[in-house]
């Protein structure tokens, strides 16, 4: 049972550190400038793409969505012209007199112009929405690796964000491996290896940090 929950904790705090790195990510926007402090975070994560390809990722995203939105609301409004003039959908025309029908024909051909947009915009979306998520996916798997994380708690932009969470699973598995080997001598080997294991990924982290700290880079 305490095995389990050292995993729990592990598995806790490095979700906690990907949500941590997600936020610090979102926060950099298209139109923000770049500093040479954001270009040096950038370069700490070790992935090899630049603040500006984050930047140019968020922007094709956001201008393919902002596309969709437009061709979603242009189909709405000619999907509801089309209702108001064509309760019944073909039924209505099937029924029409010729001078109905020729009201009803054009605002159809609107309708299913506007629908063939949307689609090319959905259609449009999927290049930059594949590309936001494998460079997402990209830079968070950065600090997958304790070697990485270490770097990545040099650094003054990111390391803020990481190190209570680091500080926080550390203490839970430790408090886990006292009350644990004070109860159960038998089992604390298996234990000491599962703490060791999460040491090992967090205490060079912690280390970093600590030393970042020394130099002013984290308050």
């Amino acid at each position: 049972m305490c095995l389990d929950q050292i995993k729990a904790v592990a598995i806790e705090g490095k979700r906690s550190l990907l949500h941590a790195l997600a936020r610090w990510l979102s926060s950099i926007r298209p139109g923000q400038a770049i500093t040479k402090e954001i270009r040096n975070a950038f370069r700490a994560l070790g992935t090899g793409l630049t603040a500006e390809d984050w930047q140019m990722t968020q922007t094709n995203y956001d201008d393919a969505e902002a596309r969709l939105k437009e061709a979603a609301a242009e189909e709405a409004k000619a999907q509801a012209e089309y209702d108001r003039v064509a309760p019944w959908g073909v039924v209505s025309s099937f029924f029409a007199d010729d001078g109905r029908k020729g009201q009803i024909e054009p605002i159809k051909v609107r309708r299913d112009q506007a629908s063939q947009n949307r689609q090319k915009a959905e259609a449009a979306m999927e290049a930059p929405r594949h590309l936001l998520n494998s460079r997402s996916e990209r830079l968070l798997r950065a600090i997958s690796s304790p070697e990485q994380l270490q770097i990545v708690c040099r650094d003054p932009q990111i390391a803020p964000n990481l190190l209570p969470i680091i500080q926080e699973t550390a203490s839970k598995a430790g408090s886990l491996w006292i009350t644990h080997s004070r109860k159960h001598v038998s089992t604390s080997a298996k234990m000491e290896g599962a703490v060791r294991q999460l040491q090992g990924y967090y205490n060079g982290a912690s280390a970093s940090a600590a030393l970042l700290s020394q130099r002013g880079g984290v308050a």
